[in-house]
């Protein structure tokens, strides 16, 4: 039996178990349910294991490896994109409303 198949199949599932979750955070605009603290730890994991990689000189070696830790931190790196862009809309936006409505307030109280 050939036992690479477990790390391909591993590889698959790696590259995709993601994915529902960037596409959630697209469509809702939101990631009020992802824990930052479990978001930092999987980033450090996957750091720490392409730095092993790396300094093993085993990223070519054990390419399906490879592969799953640098595309998770792509992935995780998405995330972290779509989460900077929806805090600056909403900091903009709760800014904006906050002199709207203050310069409305003294407007009317001239």
């Amino acid at each position: 039996m050939d036992w690479r198949i477990f790390s391909y199949t591993g590889l698959a599932f790696a590259l995709l178990y993601r994915i529902p979750q960037i596409i959630r955070i697209y469509r809702t605009k939101s990631a009020s349910d992802l824990s930052s603290y479990s978001y930092l730890a999987h980033n450090a994991a996957y750091l720490s294991f392409v730095l092993y990689l790396l300094g093993t000189s085993k990223l070519l070696t054990e390419w399906p490896l490879s592969l799953y830790y640098f595309f998770g931190l792509f992935q995780n790196i998405l995330i972290f994109i779509q989460l900077r862009k929806r805090m600056e809309k909403t900091h903009n936006y709760t800014y904006n409303h906050f002199l709207f409505k203050h310069s409305i307030y003294l407007t009317l109280s001239l």
